[in-house]
């Protein structure tokens, strides 16, 4: 109907309408919509997230039976993964002959090689997170800067007597502003100092 108004209209007509059945839709109607009120007693006063989901759940797909968790669960805790190797080591210790000691031994090794690499084939991560970021504030990294600098310094001075790796990387760092100033030859004063052949071409002038 193309209205409320239209369809009341239509429920007042004497000749009432041939049963039809009702066609597939998965969407939510405006019924269940009205129904759905979150502001009555009965949904505020829940204070748990898990029975305010199943509450509405049961409002909107009242013919499902099991109600899904609204929580997404894609990985493996930490704790799972820890755990699953040693109960998988005492269970097959349990069930095998003590013969095969040596090779549950092995196989506890293997175990949580074999946990990562199914992680890894179930959900896998992109590339750009297996890829370990390069901070310039890292220790490691200004360690490794450093030590490429001393190198360097080292190959270029092949003709001094000590190569003391701080003193080259010292002499061939680059200056600061401030000693680059303080090492700069002086200009020559345009007014007071002149050549002699100046001096005395405005003299006879």
């Amino acid at each position: 109907m193309a209205s409320n108004a239209a369809f009341s209209a239509h429920q007042q007509k004497d000749e009432a309408c041939k049963k039809r059945a009702q066609p597939y839709d998965d969407r939510i109607s405006p019924g269940a919509w009205e129904l759905l009120d979150f502001k009555k007693a009965t949904f505020a006063l829940l204070s748990d997230v898990q029975d305010k989901w199943a509450n509405m759940c049961q409002v909107l797909f009242p013919q499902d039976e099991e109600i899904p968790s609204p929580f997404d669960d894609h990985h493996i805790n930490a704790r799972w993964e820890r755990l699953l190797p040693q109960f998988l080591h005492e269970e097959l210790t349990k069930e095998l002959d003590p013969v095969l000691a040596p090779i549950i031994t092995r196989i506890k090794e293997r175990i949580s090689i074999t946990v990562q690499m199914c992680k890894e084939q179930v959900h896998p991560q992109p590339e750009e997170q297996k890829t370990t970021p390069y901070f310039f504030g890292s220790n490691s990294n200004r360690r490794e800067s450093v030590k490429n600098r001393t190198t360097s310094a080292i190959r270029m001075d092949n003709n001094a007597e000590t190569l003391h790796p701080h003193q080259m990387l010292y002499e061939h760092r680059v200056p600061s502003s401030s000693e680059e100033a303080s090492n700069a030859p002086d200009r020559p004063n345009r007014i007071t100092l002149q050549s002699s052949d100046n001096s005395i071409r405005s003299l006879n002038r």
